[in-house]
């Protein structure tokens, strides 16, 4: 299987870290990258995704099928996605019990970004994905992202899904009121209760390109 560039395999090895060891029995062999599921609710498809071989290098084979499943479902348009996105989907999902990721929306076409009045949407690059995790609380989701450097997170309490999106800057939170398909809804800063801005000295929390 072909592998990534050695600079783009430097920089999805950055996370591992901070993923949790699987368990295994006494005596059984541990495998250190698990395969897991990822699907795309737009599609209603899904794949068995693993995104290192045995060495611990990205396989440029499994990137491209990530790739190919988290197209722009409104146009069918494929797009190149960010290796630190792509490394953060695959931590998300072995840290949960039953390995598994929805994404709700990946790559989005500058058109429909347009049209939903977030012109500078991180989706438009590659960089950014709505997910969530089957049997995992939004809000439980949320907390765990916001632990992560260098990402933004959305959390949007009437929807059904958790914004997350890769950056060069500092992390960014915010909140937004607005439902599936409308246009976003912030909640001001000040608006914002304790118990969302506890731990964020790191973060901005004003609303940020989606």
């Amino acid at each position: 299987m072909g592998r990534v560039t050695r600079r783009r395999r430097a920089s999805l090895v950055v996370l591992l870290a901070c993923v949790p060891a699987q368990a295994a029995s006494r005596g059984a062999r541990v495998d250190r990258y698990p395969t897991v599921t990822v699907s795309h609710t737009g599609f209603g498809k899904s794949i068995a995704f693993k995104l290192y071989d045995a060495q611990g290098h990205a396989v440029r084979k499994e990137v491209r099928r990530l790739e190919e499943l988290l197209r722009c479902h409104h146009t069918g348009r494929r797009h190149a996605l960010d290796h630190r996105l792509v490394a953060l989907l695959y931590r998300v999902a072995r840290h949960y019990p039953g390995q598994r990721i929805e994404v709700v929306s990946g790559y989005r076409h500058p058109r429909i970004a347009r049209q939903k009045g977030t012109r500078r949407s991180f989706h438009t690059r590659g960089r950014a994905a709505d997910i969530r995790v089957p049997g995992v609380a939004n809000e439980t989701l949320r907390d765990y992202l916001r632990m992560v450097d260098h990402v933004g997170v959305g959390y949007y309490p009437n929807s059904t899904f958790v914004h997350v999106d890769v950056r060069d800057d500092r992390s960014a939170y915010w909140i937004d009121r607005s439902g599936p398909g409308a246009r976003p809804d912030y909640i001001a800063e000040e608006d914002l209760g304790e118990e969302q801005v506890a731990g964020a000295s790191s973060d901005s929390s004003a609303p940020a390109a989606r």
